[in-house]
């Protein structure tokens, strides 16, 4: 018991004695230590992109740059393996938001995958969200963000095409979601985090629920 409180009695002179180094504002002596949070360099608003001729538009659009260096614009053709495909770097002294647009020119058909990878001026390296955009021809084309998601996914696509079944299932073939028309967004904040597969047209795309 003695040499608890004598080791408790020698931290709190240690405490005690690098307070009063700092000193406090009020003359009291005693100074404190504030620790504060370091806004993050870019908050991402949108991620999208769009099949358009014979190419295939990205944009994205941030609401707040902070020690932002660079993006890099990444493409997969089986949403695991990533090369660069463009390169746009910081021209925004002021830290504030910013829109930005990218093309691809060699769209594979069927489905094209596309990150971000965001570089800060330290080096770290943040990455988006991956979005997957269906390439068929000038006349047909959809987009499906964000995936991975946690909450609903959008589906962006002329509302002409919009007129086929659609159908979710989980890992286990199990159907959690079907409609006969292909929706604007589906909700998936009430499944399981794991993967799913969305069919319509012909078309199967797998989405992750973190």
């Amino acid at each position: 018991m003695k040499r608890f409180i004598i080791s408790i009695s020698l931290l709190s002179l240690c405490l005690l004695a690098n307070a009063q180094k700092f000193g406090g504002g009020d003359g009291s002596g005693y100074g404190f230590v504030t620790l504060t949070s370091q806004p993050l360099p870019v908050e991402l608003l949108h991620f999208s992109g769009q099949a358009i001729d014979d190419y295939i538009l990205l944009t994205w659009a941030t609401a707040s740059e902070q020690n932002h260096h660079s993006f890099t614009l990444e493409k997969s053709i089986d949403g695991r393996s990533f090369s660069s495909i463009d390169f746009i770097r910081n021209n925004n002294a002021s830290g504030s938001a910013n829109t930005y647009e990218s093309q691809d020119q060699q769209p594979v058909k069927g489905l094209n995958y596309y990150r971000l990878r965001q570089t800060d001026n330290d080096g770290s390296i943040t990455y988006s969200n991956i979005i997957a955009v269906n390439f068929l021809d000038s006349h047909s084309s959809y987009s499906i963000y964000p995936n991975p998601t946690t909450e609903y996914i959008s589906i962006d696509m002329p509302s002409n095409e919009r007129e086929f079944p659609i159908k979710l299932t989980n890992s286990q073939g199990k159907v959690v979601f079907q409609a006969s028309e292909i929706p604007s967004s589906i909700d998936f904040s009430s499944l399981a985090p794991g993967f799913y597969y969305l069919s319509f047209k012909g078309q199967f795309v797998k989405i992750m629920k973190q």
